[in-house]
């Protein structure tokens, strides 16, 4: 058996694979908020906590948080990019975030996993195809669960 150690010799290859490893390791301390609207002098953090609040975490997570983007308009939306303290105080949020949908303030605010620009272009995909297997079957419930859309008859009411 060879051992092929000739592309990880390259200092290029090598610099890149470490360079995407740091990247993913700092991704996974971090969600993004999306629609959340911004005010004249806010203070991005405390808001974010009362978004976390309202989902019921007990614990007040120690986080840094800062709008993404450039102010475009008046009343935008820019994204926020919450960086928390460990993966599992991620895990924690994600599992209660599907709170906001029943939320009378927060509503319209979604919460997602920091991605990676591939990880976003493949998830834009899926999306597109759900999109279309929705249109084509209207009569099954359709959804993405692990990068993988499965569909099953939606129940009877």
């Amino acid at each position: 058996m060879v051992c092929q150690t000739d592309s990880l010799a390259d200092p290029a290859t090598l610099k890149k694979l470490v360079k995407s490893v740091v990247q993913e390791e700092d991704r996974s301390r971090n969600v993004v908020l999306f629609g959340l609207p911004e005010q004249k002098d806010e203070n991005v953090e405390e808001r974010v906590h009362e978004v976390f609040q309202e989902t019921g975490l007990i614990v007040k997570p120690t986080l840094q948080a800062t709008r993404v983007g450039k102010i475009r308009k008046e009343n935008s939306k820019r994204p926020v990019k919450v960086s928390l303290s460990s993966h599992s105080a991620v895990h924690q949020v994600l599992c209660q975030v599907k709170k906001l949908r029943h939320s009378a303030t927060f509503n319209k605010v979604y919460v997602r996993p920091d991605r990676s620009e591939e990880e976003r272009s493949q998830v834009r995909l899926l999306v597109h195809e759900l999109v279309k297997k929705r249109k084509m079957e209207p009569d099954k419930l359709h959804f993405i669960r692990s990068g993988i859309i499965h569909s099953k008859d939606k129940p009877i009411e």
